[in-house]
């Protein structure tokens, strides 16, 4: 009996025990959630300083107006590429012209990807280049690339060791305006200091070739004298009428590198040549002939006249189908 009383006073007083145990984890349990449930607000309000950290850092004001000005101070480059003996390309205002004093004119010339048809026309940029800071910044392979430049001017010659009259591809890439520094490369001339002449580098000095045909163009005007230099490749006629010189084709090919007071005639089968000036049609006077054969002026009537040449045969040592002949008002012609 005492034996039962025991075991029931020692199960009441374990089920004490076990019930002080759950009470106490449930607290501790519950201790733990309220940890947990305001642990995120702590983390949310530490996190919330290094985000507006990084937002302030990635702020666009600096960067734009670091963008705008490499933007505003991007260099403009040209690239003129194409199949060429020699010749050289002039920079004036916002034009390039084309002087070329060989035989053969270049092909499929073109200036920043686009075709410039017509080489005895000036090219038109959009722009008016730093003439005095442009330079060479890439060049083709087995060639001679020359420049000069001054405040309002810019050359670039091109010279060819090949056969004459061979026709060899090229390309250069030029800097033209807002140019960067280039110091690193030997082609390109830094800009001038302030008040002095820019340096001579890779230069031939001023243009001879470009300089001696306006003289010429010039002269002609003033003197209404007409020169006419050409590659005769059969028999045709120059008809000089009004301030226009056609050409007439008879037999074989048209002229070839056809030169007018200095300026180049590039396609005299399809397009007339205009002068700044009327021709003296009623007398005039072929003064100077030159070439293998006899040329020959025959006056149509007082508004028209011709000039007649006739050369079929191949160029070689002891022939060369090269003309030049001038001429001039006659003594008949009003001054």
């Amino acid at each position: 009996m005492k034996h039962n009383r025991f075991k029931t006073l020692w199960g009441v007083a374990l089920g004490f025990a076990l019930l002080a145990v759950v009470l106490f984890a449930a607290s501790a349990q519950s201790e733990v959630n309220k940890a947990q449930t305001n642990a995120p607000s702590a983390q949310k309000t530490e996190a919330k300083e290094p985000a507006g950290q990084i937002a302030e850092a990635k702020t666009p004001s600096v960067p734009k107006t670091e963008a705008k000005d490499s933007s505003e101070n991007k260099e403009i480059t040209l690239n003129i590429k194409g199949n060429i003996n020699e010749g050289i390309f002039v920079f004036e205002g916002n034009t390039i012209r084309f002087n070329n004093m060989m035989l053969r004119q270049p092909e499929d010339i073109t200036v920043n990807g686009k075709p410039w048809k017509d080489l005895s026309k000036p090219f038109e940029l959009d722009y008016t280049p730093d003439f005095a800071k442009a330079g060479i910044l890439e060049t083709s392979d087995k060639r001679e690339f020359y420049v000069d430049a001054s405040e309002k001017r810019f050359s670039l010659r091109i010279a060819n060791h090949s056969p004459r009259n061979t026709l060899v591809p090229f390309h250069v890439k030029l800097a033209m305006k807002d140019q960067l520094p280039h110091l690193d490369l030997g082609g390109y001339r830094p800009a001038p200091p302030v008040g002095k002449d820019p340096p001579q580098v890779m230069t031939t000095g001023p243009d001879p070739y470009v300089a001696q045909a306006a003289a010429q163009w010039n002269d002609g005007i003033k003197e209404r004298k007409i020169e006419i230099k050409a590659v005769i490749r059969g028999r045709g006629a120059f008809v000089f009428e009004g301030n226009t010189i056609s050409y007439r084709r008879e037999t074989g090919d048209y002229p070839d590198s056809v030169k007018v007071n200095g300026r180049r005639w590039s396609r005299p089968g399809t397009k007339t040549f205009e002068l700044p000036f009327q021709v003296e049609t009623a007398h005039p006077e072929m003064v100077k002939n030159e070439g293998g054969n006899p040329v020959g002026l025959t006056k149509i009537d007082d508004k028209k006249f011709e000039v007649i040449f006739e050369d079929s045969e191949p160029p070689s040592r002891t022939h060369s189908p090269v003309y030049t002949v001038t001429i001039t008002p006659g003594n008949g012609a009003k001054d």
